[in-house]
């Protein structure tokens, strides 16, 4: 590894993994931008191709007003750190880019997220930002139950909660495939359809669209928290300072539902517990 700083820009060159990163810092805030080069055998078998990932370009509404919405939400997610033209990349070749934020070991950080829910995953569409230098992908949520805020305070279309997350992998209308990835401390990883989960989220961009941030899946009545990489699921119960009973579904919800009446308290596991 090479490291060199120049006026709170570090550049770190990684040899013989297939790709070359640029660290910059903003406040806290670390982005990690990586420009695809040609993958090495090893990064091929360490996830899927693009091709395997893609899901195809959503058709055009034929509402106006639709049509509209859709044209503001991409230009809300136009890149401000990615400068290129994701529909130039070559073929086959994926952007990554990776926010390094401070770890935060808190188990239910439900103060710190605005929409907290459970329900099963029903539709994963991606979208092209409008000046297309990012790809975002909306989660469908059917909702079994919401935590916070009220349900009545939440906007939900026929029942369902739409939740974004960045990144994606899009197979246009002409058949080209764009991959492009971000990963960010507190975020958890893509999500698969016909999972069910709890997912907290935080409203940005005005308060006008959601995004993805801790998640937990349950299945066969146990409850796993979400890496920010695939592959690294983990039962909660196993998470530092839990306790092992929050590994079984009905423990963790009650947990979830006592964290959002207390938050910030270690003893409700809405606070780092030392």
């Amino acid at each position: 590894m090479i490291f060199q700083a120049a006026s709170q820009t570090f550049k770190l060159a990684l040899l013989g993994v297939g790709v070359f990163l640029v660290l910059s810092t903003a406040g806290d805030r670390f982005y990690v931008e990586s420009r695809p080069q040609e993958p090495t055998p090893a990064a091929q078998n360490s996830r899927p191709r693009p091709e395997e990932e893609a899901i195809n370009q959503a058709p055009e509404s034929n509402d106006p007003t639709q049509r509209a919405d859709r044209a503001a939400k991409n230009a809300r997610y136009n890149s401000q750190v990615n400068e290129q033209d994701l529909t130039s990349l070559p073929p086959g070749l994926r952007k990554e880019l990776i926010h390094c934020g401070q770890y935060d070991p808190t188990i239910l950080p439900t103060g710190r997220h605005d929409v907290i829910a459970l329900g099963t995953l029903t539709s994963i569409q991606p979208y092209l930002s409008a000046n297309r230098t990012a790809i975002y992908t909306e989660y469908q949520l059917d909702i079994e139950e919401v935590f916070k805020p009220a349900k009545e305070n939440l906007s939900l279309v026929q029942g369902r909660l739409i939740i974004d997350r960045p990144g994606g992998v899009l197979r246009m209308s002409d058949g080209r495939i764009i991959a492009y990835t971000e990963r960010a401390t507190g975020m958890a990883r893509p999500l698969d359809v016909g999972r069910r989960y709890v997912l907290f989220s935080r409203f940005i961009h005005g308060d006008s669209d959601l995004v993805l941030g801790f998640a937990f899946e349950l299945r066969d009545g146990k409850a796993y928290a979400l890496w920010q990489y695939p592959g690294y699921d983990r039962p909660v119960g196993e998470l530092p300072g839990a306790v092992v009973e929050l590994t079984e579904e009905q423990t963790f919800v009650r947990a979830v539902r006592d964290a959002v009446s207390h938050p910030d308290s270690a003893r409700y596991f809405s606070a780092s517990r030392k």
